[in-house]
Order: C-alpha cells, then structure tokens, then sequence
C-alpha cells in the first residue's frame, strides 16, 4: 500500500556500501524501519541531509504488514529547520532527543498524540531564539507523560524531596541516598509544572542542569526496566558546559 505522511526521523545507520536503514515515526503508520537504497550515492534522489535526528519530513512510502524493512519512494524536510543545525547547543540537544525516542518508542508504536508533541515541540525549538536551555529538561518531563510514569506533584511544607524511585515528593526523613536534595526538588517541581511557553523562569546553573538530567534519565530507567543508557549524554554535558 502507497501511503503519504508526516514523519519524524529517529535514527539512520550505513547499510552496505551506499545505502541507510532509517529509524521513522511516522504519523500513519507509528515507528518504521525503512531501508533507502543508494541514499549514500552521488545519483540518489535522496539527500544526505533528510535523515538527520529529529528531521521532519513529508514521506510517501509503501507499508506492508509483517514486513521489517519498509519502502520510501519520495521524502522532503517539511520544515527546514533555521538554528538547530547551526547551534551546537541546539543540535546536541536534539542528538540526544532522539537517542532516548529512539530507545523509548518501540517498533509500530502508534501514538498520535506523541507524534504531534514531538512534531510541534521541535518546530517551536528551532524558532526560539533564546530562554532554551530548559528545553530538553521540559521535553522530557512532558514525555514521561505519553509513557504513563508522570511523577505525583506533591511538593509542599512537608513533602521537600524528590525520591526517584517513588515518583513523588516525601519528607526529609524518609531521604535516600539517590534522592534530590531539598533544592533541587524544588527547581524540579517548579519544571513539573512549567511548559514551553514560560520554560525559561526556572534559573538552573550547568551543574544544576546537568544534575537533573540525569535524574530523569535515572528515572526513566527505574520505571521502565528495559530503558537502555544514553551515549550521547555525555556530549551533551560537555556542550552545556559553556
């Protein structure tokens, strides 16, 4: 079957001498795995660029049932991102994005819901100009959503620290070792419950944003067993380092 959608890029890899297996979400269909033949050629009508993280892309493709490796005849960006390319902050951020996608959603996974966040989260990335630096931290945060394993927004005089492993805020005294501390609970409830829109009011330092990164990534494979590590998280603390 001939089909047309959207579709979000996850991951490519080198197959063969000139081709690429791609890693797509796409809004018909969920994640797909599509083999673009000579897409590495000087003749192909594929351009080297199409397939980079978290490119969004107009396909028309076939989708065959049962079958692993799916089909493109024609793919466009649609649009043609402005400033991710060209900010290295940006496009770290966006290379791990799509490692944790690629790691969360799973073969055929049909959400659309999901497709039109992370659709409409990276067009509104790549036309901020500035206040991003949360972004990723809010993106996350949202998608915890989509997979079920939002934590509980109990923060209060009592309720201080963030435990990981209870997706909740507890008392100080029942504080473990791999908690938050009092701080940064509270800079973590206050991410909870911002948005894009206002993602900048949470003032975080480089440690601070590097520290809560991890914790969600920590949580995510606490409450999700099968949740493998991110390579690229070290590159992305590397870029925020400045």
């Amino acid at each position: 079957m001939l089909y047309k959608s959207r579709a979000i890029v996850l991951h490519s890899i080198r197959y063969g001498d000139t081709s690429l297996i791609v890693h797509l979400i796409t809004e018909q269909f969920g994640r797909q795995a599509f083999i673009i033949k000579g897409a590495r050629s000087k003749k192909s009508a594929f351009r080297p660029n199409l397939f980079f993280p978290l490119s969004l892309l107009d396909i028309e493709a076939y989708f065959r049932p049962n079958v692993s490796l799916q089909k493109i005849k024609e793919a466009n960006l649609n649009p043609i991102y402005e400033t991710i390319h060209t900010n290295p902050i940006k496009s770290a951020v966006t290379f791990f994005l799509a490692e944790v996608l690629y790691r969360l959603v799973q073969t055929e996974h049909f959400n659309p819901e999901l497709f039109s966040f992370v659709h409409n989260a990276m067009i509104l990335y790549d036309k901020t100009e500035r206040d991003y630096h949360n972004f990723h931290l809010i993106f996350l945060i949202q998608l915890l959503k989509y997979e079920g394993i939002s934590p509980t927004q109990n923060f209060s005089d009592e309720n201080k620290i963030f435990s990981i492993s209870a997706a909740r805020f507890l008392p100080a005294s029942h504080v473990r070792i791999d908690d938050m501390d009092e701080s940064l609970s509270l800079k973590f409830f206050h991410l909870l419950r911002s948005d894009f829109s206002n993602m900048g009011n949470v003032q975080l330092n480089s440690n601070e944003r590097t520290f809560l990164i991890n914790k969600i990534i920590d949580y995510l494979q606490i409450h999700l067993h099968e949740f493998a590590s991110i390579k690229s998280l070290s590159v992305l603390h590397e870029v925020f380092k400045y």
